[in-house]
Formats: C-alpha cells, sequence, structure tokens
C-alpha cells in the first residue's frame, strides 16, 4: 500500500514533521492498485482506498 496523502504545502509539511517529532497521531489515507485479470487479459484496474484517523509516525534513523 502507498500513502497518497502527500503534504502539498510548506504549512503542511512542517505540521506532519511536528506531529512526528512529538508522537502526535495523525490521518493517513492508503491506496493500493490492483488488476483484475481473467485468462492472462487484464481486465480492469481498481483502486482500494483505506483512510486511518488516527496513526502515530515514528521516525527511525
Amino acid at each position: 500500500m502507498t500513502a497518497t496523502d502527500a503534504p502539498q504545502t510548506e504549512h503542511e509539511v512542517e505540521s506532519l514533521q511536528k506531529s512526528i517529532a512529538a508522537g502526535r497521531p495523525t490521518a493517513m489515507r492508503l491506496t493500493q492498485l490492483l488488476d483484475v485479470q481473467a485468462f492472462g487479459r487484464l481486465l480492469s484496474e481498481k483502486g482500494i482506498a483505506v483512510e486511518i484517523s488516527y496513526v502515530v509516525v515514528t521516525a527511525h534513523q
């Protein structure tokens, strides 16, 4: 899965950095693109999104 709610502005980047440094929870949206195939042919692609409202991000050095 890939986190897709990347900060878009400098303010959002600073806010996320402060949340990580303080260990405060933040919201995160994760997405996964799935291929639907049958008989070796791609029928469709489906995106699955999961929104999590309480995530504590930690940074490892």
